[in-house]
């Protein structure tokens, strides 16, 4: 086996196969050793520069230790990224504002369309043959009538009348109070002589201290309620409104105008005779009711008085 000096730049080695031999330091030796390795990568980088570079692909290790760029090899130039678009940034936020207000608009409310006013039917004064018929229903109809008056303002019922021909007799809604003296609880009408008489009827027991006694009262007092029949023939024009049922009993409603007021008229069916009249008058209306209407139940001898 051939002998190798290992090289000791200090001298301080040793013989290998019989070579002389030096004393050998263990620090010294693993200095040299690492700085022989350290030769060798300086030779390698050093021999390795000196070389053409190859024109094969390298990764970035290797670009980094190639030269910048070859003269006959100008390195492409690169094309411009296309320009991104840059979203528009929201406003900043007024630093006076109270956080975390949202500004709201206001809404408007819609608009309501106006509805035209409608003119006020203007009444035409007419006579229609439905109300001709029913005016004329009395004069072939009723014989004789009778109905409890209800008058105006406060519409209770009250007095009764019972009418036949030009005499009719009212039999007087009875107070709880009375005077012996002059106590009469019916009175006669007779039409065509122009009389009113009252006389105590003993419509209520106890009363008639004086039974054949004969009150003369005035006439005019006793006429100044109209009767159904005087209201119908007041009636001159109308229009027909429509019916209705007045106290079960079927009424045609007629409406007209007269006096600068408003009138209406419910009409029996079978009859002909108003059952109620309102009159409309400033905003005011003046109701009469002739309720419990009964036709041809009136005697002749019930209108007078018998002794």
């Amino acid at each position: 086996m051939r002998d190798r000096i290992i090289a000791d730049p200090l001298n301080m080695g040793t013989s290998v196969s019989g070579l002389a031999t030096y004393p050998v330091c263990t620090k010294c030796s693993t200095n040299l050793q690492t700085g022989y390795i350290l030769s060798l990568l300086v030779i390698l980088l050093l021999s390795s520069a000196c070389e053409e570079p190859d024109e094969a692909p390298v990764d970035n290790v290797s670009i980094a230790m190639q030269p910048a760029a070859q003269e006959s090899e100008p390195a492409p130039v690169p094309e411009p990224a296309p320009a991104e678009e840059i979203p528009a940034q929201p406003a900043a936020p007024d630093p006076e504002a109270p956080p975390h207000q949202v500004p709201r608009s206001t809404p408007v409310a819609p608009e309501t369309p106006i509805a035209p006013v409608p003119e006020e039917k203007k009444f035409v004064a007419t006579m229609p043959d439905r109300l001709k018929e029913l005016i004329a229903l009395p004069e072939k109809k009723v014989k004789s009538y009778e109905f409890v008056y209800a008058p105006p303002p406060d519409n209770l019922a009250r007095d009764h009348y019972f009418i036949k021909g030009d005499k009719f007799r009212v039999s007087l809604y009875q107070l709880n109070y009375f005077k012996n003296d002059d106590y009469f609880d019916t009175v006669f009408v007779d039409t065509t002589k122009k009389t009113a008489t009252g006389h105590c009827e003993g419509l209520r027991p106890g009363r008639c201290f004086n039974a054949t006694k004969a009150y003369e009262l005035k006439y005019a007092d006793w006429i100044k309620v109209r009767t159904p029949y005087q209201w119908l023939k007041e009636i001159q024009y109308g229009e027909i409104a429509g019916s209705e049922k007045i106290y079960d009993r079927p009424a045609v409603k007629v409406y007209l105008e007269k006096d600068n007021s408003k009138w209406w008229y419910w009409l029996d069916e079978y009859s002909g005779l108003p059952t109620r009249i309102i009159q409309e008058k400033n905003g005011e209306e003046t109701k009469h009711e002739f309720r419990y209407l009964a036709l041809n139940t009136v005697t002749d001898d019930f209108v007078v008085h018998v002794e």
